[in-house]
């Protein structure tokens, strides 16, 4: 059976890229519950900056972790890789537990789903700087 391979490069552009793509998703989502909302008073300001620090806080200090550790892993690996390696069962548990956060999000309040999706979306925008920050430094190389 055919597999898609792809270099050290590849992989962590993709990997940077999945999660640019899906924080800035996640970012959009908390804005236009925020437009959409009828009464919001003078909080929205204050409602996205907290989002804003909460997702930057986690980004620095959680997900660029994680991020290095994915880095680590990818250009621990002989190229080309396999697609299924870039993305482990562990990566894809990850996803589908913070989809389930996302669902059950859906009942709260919509302050607290705003501050939420522009956490995430803002910590996910972090985390993937990271990601690309490493094919700008060229701390991957691509052997083939």
């Amino acid at each position: 059976m055919f597999a898609m391979r792809i270099s050290h490069k590849w992989a962590v552009a993709l990997s940077g890229i999945l999660w640019l793509a899906i924080g800035f998703l996640l970012l959009v989502r908390g804005l236009n519950i925020l437009s959409s909302m009828e009464e919001v008073g003078n909080r929205p300001l204050v409602l996205v900056c907290t989002g804003l620090f909460l997702g930057f806080l986690k980004g620095r200090f959680v997900l660029s972790k994680t991020a290095n550790k994915a880095v680590d892993r990818i250009t621990s690996m002989h190229e080309p890789l396999p697609i299924t390696a870039v993305f482990p069962l562990k990566y894809f548990l990850l996803i589908g537990i913070m989809m389930g956060v996302g669902i059950l999000a859906k009942f709260l309040p919509d302050q607290a789903r705003i501050v939420i999706c522009v956490a995430v979306g803002s910590g996910l925008i972090n985390g993937a700087s990271q990601y690309l920050r490493f094919l700008v430094t060229k701390k991957v190389t691509s052997k083939s």
